[in-house]
């Protein structure tokens, strides 16, 4: 008999436990920000200080039979959040409500109670969600969105646990430090690469660097170029690598040769990065000239590799290292230099031979202009030679008559 009491005294027990735990679960989990408009996303957020499973957990708008299911395997580590993509039946025009239940409560049942839920009277439009400002706080404001990164500080918020190696148990052993955690910030992805004048037969393409420590990836994000242009937005879905990079090539042209915009924008449309470029080189890309360098430089393509180095563009003339010179010339660049002028031999030849000089050829590059040497042409020589040779036999012929005389 005081063996089944015991025993009935001990479920008691595990049950009141389980229901406190699974209280104290839920009292720490949050919305803490969600965006109606162009796609529904929830942003759920733990404020406690373990891990907690919401696989089967419920989201759902304000009545009506259909809801949404919370993936399998969906957990929220302490003090992070995670983001959460679907249809939650959220009004546009009209009020509504967003509601979270856990495992044991359906949405549908009229003696469910949600664990956290948020009224308004309409969306607020494309791009700017309902968030708690500040994070976990009961005052929501309407802003631009932040989803995956806190209101406040707009660091990111999203966590991916690394699990804890368990030492082997020895006598001397020392617990194995836990990795840190990895930070997903979907923000930290960059403009690297991109073709705007691709070879015939060919296509524009953009590359994106992610400087992440694990692999992203974009869904319904965009590659536009000047902001209200002419070309719409290019949609693309990415999964791109841990520090390395990916590709986007779109389907149409949109960019100029002559010098044009290329913008990232996330998948409500806000800009994330942006670069301006000039005029273009067929065949040739513009890109980072070192790795997250704000310089991007013309250069040979190198799609989902490291980015090459610059190129010169345009060809540097030459100068001849001796120019001809007639008697005259010689003469006047001889006077000049006995009389202290700091001019160089180029700059006397021209004064000697009273030629105005040559517009200076240029050489572009993308990291500015330099000049070269100014070129003489070679008719400016032979122009001035047969006055050199007049000047001579006058000297010679006014020589001889006053020997003459």
């Amino acid at each position: 008999m005081i063996y089944i009491v015991i025993m009935i005294l001990l479920v008691l027990f595990l049950l009141s436990f389980k229901n406190a735990y699974a209280a104290e679960t839920s009292s720490s989990i949050f919305i803490n920000e969600f965006l109606i408009e162009p796609t529904q996303q929830v942003e759920i957020v733990n404020n406690g200080t373990s891990t907690v499973d919401i696989s089967g957990w419920f989201l759902d708008d304000n009545g009506g039979t259909t809801y949404y299911t919370v993936p399998d395997g969906t957990v929220v580590g302490a003090n992070t959040c995670v983001v959460l993509s679907g249809s939650f039946n959220l009004n546009k025009t009209s009020s509504d409500a967003i509601r979270l239940f856990d495992k044991n409560s359906l949405p549908t049942s009229t003696s469910s109670s949600p664990v956290d839920e948020y009224t308004y009277s309409k969306s607020p439009g494309e791009g700017v969600s309902f968030q708690r400002t500040p994070d976990l706080s009961t005052t929501w404001l309407e802003l631009p969105e932040t989803l995956g990164r806190w209101n406040q500080s707009r660091e990111g918020c999203t966590i991916v646990p690394t699990p804890t190696r368990t030492p082997t148990p020895t006598v001397t052993s020392t617990p194995s430090p836990t990795q840190k955690p990895l930070q997903n910030d979907i923000s930290r992805v960059y403009i690297s690469e991109f073709l705007p004048a691709p070879p015939s037969g060919e296509k524009e393409w953009v590359e994106l660097y992610n400087d992440n420590d694990v692999p992203v990836t974009l869904t319904d994000w965009y590659i536009d170029d000047v902001k209200d242009g002419g070309a719409s937005e290019k949609k693309f879905t990415l999964t791109i690598p841990a520090k390395r990079y990916g590709v986007v090539t779109l389907a149409t042209a949109i960019f100029n040769n002559s010098g044009d915009s290329v913008r990232l924008l996330n998948m409500t449309k806000t800009e994330l990065d942006s670069v301006q470029y000039g005029s273009s080189q067929i065949a040739l890309s513009w890109g980072w000239s070192t790795l997250l360098d704000s310089t991007y430089c013309i250069q040979e393509p190198t799609p989902e590799e490291e980015n090459g180095t610059c190129k010169s563009v345009g060809l540097t003339p030459t100068v001849p290292s001796v120019i001809p010179v007639s008697p005259l010339q010689e003469n006047a660049m001889l006077r000049a230099e006995s009389e202290g002028s700091q001019d160089s031999p180029h700059t006397l030849y021209h004064i000697a031979a009273q030629l105005p000089l040559q517009a200076p050829v240029t050489t572009q590059d993308v990291r500015g202009v330099s000049t070269s040497i100014p070129r003489v042409p070679d008719h400016a020589v032979h122009s001035i030679s047969i006055p050199a040779l007049g000047f001579s036999l006058l000297s010679i012929l006014s020589i001889a008559a006053k020997m003459n005389a």
